[in-house]
């Protein structure tokens, strides 16, 4: 571990592809070149349950799952804390040593107090480097986002590279328009095609190489006012509910489908692993804005047979939201908080056992 250990942050709105760009990362096509091994993976998730980190491959060993809040409001606990952490047990033997730290934000997560902290924090500054943003821009999505969510532009605007995900979704017209807006706000940040992208060392070079970029007049060299980071996220909260019991498929397809078609509702995503009838492993649902994808089995085993549901809205009665959901799937309850003597998440334990 000699030298600074480079950090490159993912960020990108709600169900933009973070996570799968992660993946292509650390788990390239067939004839590409991922990272190498020492690559120290930090997921942070909204909801009481995480569930992103379990759709990281293969990194059991070194995903750290930050689980106390939105990293952009918890700034100054869990992530230094962790970063600390993980640097002390790497010196110390305690864990293996690492070269590379890649921090996948939440959604709705803005990269700025990230950036600061990683730069004037001084026991991160002096042993960590800022290695740029990498945000992921939703093809089908992005230019409704950048106009409507404040969140989407500000990590457009504080991106090092720009990626445009689901551009085998979208038309070539809308991809056009997106990438001239994008233009418009952040013209030094290079664009990729998700399905055309370099190699990844490569790839984070480029981040790190724009990150040395000077500031563009969002305020992001100085310390960012705790005011401003709740206004970013007003009306935005997240509701959390676990079942016992197995569910049935028509069941949870017609409910999320419901909900999801509610315009006042306001649904910004809708994440979980489910447990359905008669079947023997888990499936994974996951559904962004008004499109539910298709529920798809997850690999390996998981740690019990909870089913976990976690909806990410904005502006709605959270009670009413919660009678909606277990008016169509019966005996839901708000997980109990994990006990305070359990071990800490930055323990090297496997991933599925961050999920509490």
């Amino acid at each position: 571990m000699s030298g600074k250990i480079p950090v490159s942050v993912i960020s990108g709105f709600l169900g933009s592809g973070k996570t799968t760009l992660l993946n292509r990362l650390l788990q390239p096509e067939a004839g590409a070149t991922g990272l190498a091994q020492g690559t120290m993976v930090l997921i942070n998730e909204l909801g009481e349950i995480g569930l992103d980190h379990a759709r990281v491959k293969h990194l059991s060993d070194t995903v750290v799952l930050l689980d106390s809040g939105c990293l952009c409001c918890a700034l100054q606990g869990e992530l230094v804390e962790t970063l600390r952490r993980l640097f002390m047990d790497a010196l110390h033997k305690k864990m293996p040593s690492f070269s590379r730290v890649i921090i996948e934000t939440t959604g709705i997560a803005d990269p700025a107090p990230i950036i600061y902290t990683l730069q004037y924090e001084r026991f991160l500054s002096e042993r960590y480097r800022y290695a740029g943003c990498l945000s992921v821009i939703d093809g089908l999505n992005g230019l409704a986002q950048l106009q409507q969510q404040p969140e989407a532009a500000q990590q457009a605007v504080l991106a090092d590279v720009l990626i445009i995900g689901k551009t085998d979704l979208a038309d070539s017209g809308r991809i056009a328009a997106l990438k001239q807006a994008l233009s418009s706000i952040n013209a030094d940040a290079p664009q990729y095609d998700v399905q055309a992208l370099p190699e990844a060392d490569q790839l984070l070079s480029v981040a790190a190489r724009g990150s040395g970029r000077p500031a563009r007049g969002y305020g992001l060299w100085s310390k960012p006012a705790m005011t401003s980071t709740r206004a970013l996220h007003a009306g935005v909260d997240t509701l959390t509910l676990a079942w016992s019991g197995p569910l049935t498929r028509s069941g949870v397809i017609k409910t999320l489908e419901s909900l999801l078609s509610d315009e006042p509702l306001t649904l910004l995503r809708v994440k979980g692993r489910v447990w359905l009838r008669g079947q023997m492993q888990p499936y994974a649902v996951h559904a962004v804005h008004k499109q539910l994808y298709p529920m798809e089995s997850m690999d390996g085993e998981a740690a019990d047979t909870v089913s976990v549901l976690v909806f990410i809205f904005r502006g709605a009665d959270k009670a009413a939201l919660t009678a909606r959901v277990l008016d169509g799937l019966p005996g839901g309850v708000a997980p109990a908080l994990a006990p305070t003597d359990e071990p800490s998440p930055i323990a090297m334990s496997p991933a599925h056992n961050f999920v509490k």
